[in-house]
């Protein structure tokens, strides 16, 4: 995935499936700024937002988790991740 954003800088699901990959591992630091590339190149994916919020909440940065459920909650609200999202960033928040 490296090697296509490095071909394609544009590329916004190579960006999203190298997030994605690392978020799986639970590397939420390397995950960050592939997701957040991601999400600025088609900011109405709310599929790259829902990655983006998980990985804010692994990383325990409420304040920009938050913010991206927020965005959820008024563009997408029946999404149904946005209640596992929610759940898990009130069980950081408690932390």
């Amino acid at each position: 995935f490296e090697e296509a954003i490095s071909r394609e800088p544009g590329n916004d699901l190579a960006y999203y499936t190298l997030g994605t990959l690392y978020l799986t591992r639970q590397d939420y630091e390397q995950a960050r700024k592939p997701l957040e590339m991601a999400s600025q190149l088609e900011p109405s994916s709310m599929q790259y937002r829902v990655a983006l919020a998980a990985c804010y909440i692994g990383l325990k940065n409420v304040r920009e988790a938050s913010r991206e459920i927020e965005i959820l909650e008024k563009v997408a609200p029946h999404l149904p991740q946005i209640a596992d999202l929610k759940a898990q960033l009130a069980r950081l928040k408690k932390a």
